[in-house]
């Protein structure tokens, strides 16, 4: 394990000559996921009588989900399950809760399944509905067990059609229909779990998604050298966000977790888990009322 951290963190600073020297499409979507996710958590952590960062760090997750269908590579490295992992365990050292497990979790089991789902799903219009059902349906109790569940995979699969759109046999409506059905699903979870949302920021996030999927549906791989050229220094920070994003969510995470057992909070405390997440917890009691 301590080795493949020294070797994961020696390429943090040696330029890795498989990918391109330039900015990408890539470094500059997954540098929005990061910006976006540290205000999410700025006000989980510090602000969470704040609701406003939470409105905006909600437009991360499908980021991450979306980029995993649109990769061609599908190998899970090992340094995913140790962030994974690490994060998990401080999280039962911060005493806040088990379940559900944490998005890096969630992440790599998209990655393993999207190729077979699809394979599946692309076959026919009736396959596709099966499959989106499905993933609907399983949703809810998914998200109990890994963060975001089936309705993460839901944007796997979004990206996963617009990478290998030539495959796509459904219609434009069937299309565009998933697409609105899973940003207004996404939205009004994510609003759910949130505990004092308004009406107007309720607006904002719906908006807010609806122009995050319109972004997603124009992504593309390319890269960009004139602006790297004109952006000098500032391309090697967007480069780490962008080509270590998933590691640098882990190690943050796993330091704001220790950092809250310092802090007078009453949702953290060493050795005072909790089984369910408190966010889980209020949807649930919404539920049986």
């Amino acid at each position: 394990m301590f080795g493949a951290i020294s070797s994961y963190s020696k390429r943090l600073f040696v330029r890795d000559k498989t990918l391109p020297p330039v900015l990408t499409s890539y470094d500059l979507l997954k540098s929005l996921a990061l910006v976006l996710m540290f205000v999410d958590h700025v006000g989980h952590f510090f602000y969470p009588e704040q609701e406003w960062f939470r409105v905006v760090g909600r437009l991360s997750v499908p980021i991450w989900f979306f980029l995993i269908g649109y990769s061609d590579k599908r190998h899970v490295q090992g340094a995913i399950w140790i962030g994974a992992i690490a994060v998990f365990l401080s999280t039962l050292v911060s005493g806040y809760y088990i379940l559900p497990l944490n998005i890096l979790f969630s992440l790599a089991l998209a990655r393993l399944w999207v190729d077979r789902l699809m394979v599946g799903a692309l076959q026919s219009y009736e396959s596709f509905a099966g499959m989106f059902f499905i993933l609907f349906f399983l949703s809810f109790p998914s998200m109990m067990v890994v963060e975001y569940g089936a309705m993460g995979m839901m944007f796997t699969v979004y990206g996963y059609m617009r990478r290998y759109k030539e495959g796509i046999v459904i219609t434009p409506f069937a299309y565009f229909g998933f697409l609105a059905a899973i940003g207004v699903f996404y939205a009004f979870f994510s609003g759910a779990s949130i505990a004092q949302l308004d009406a107007v920021q309720m607006y904002v996030l719906l908006g807010g998604v609806a122009a995050l999927m319109s972004v997603l549906y124009v992504f593309r791989s390319v890269t960009y050298p004139k602006i790297t050229e004109r952006l000098g220094v500032l391309v090697w920070p967007l480069q780490v966000m962008g080509r270590h994003s998933l590691m640098i969510y882990a190690a943050h995470l796993v330091v704001l977790n220790l950092l809250m057992l310092g802090m007078d909070d009453d949702r953290y405390g060493f050795g005072q888990v909790q089984i369910i997440a408190p966010s889980f917890m209020r949807i649930i009691n919404a539920v049986i009322g």
